[in-house]
């Protein structure tokens, strides 16, 4: 999955995420860290939205 931040065009991450079901809470704020995300509730709501 790529993360590309919706104003700076050369902020471009690659974000690894697991395959499965269901992820522990470590593993999903890892990959939430790996983002860039700055607030965990809100980044787990737009998963929410776009899964």
């Amino acid at each position: 999955m790529y993360y590309e931040h919706p104003t700076n065009e050369s902020d471009r991450r690659r974000v690894t995420v697991p395959l499965h079901d269901e992820l522990r809470i470590g593993t999903l704020r890892s990959v939430a860290d790996d983002a860039g995300a700055k607030d965990f509730e809100a980044f787990c709501d737009w998963i929410d939205r776009h899964a």
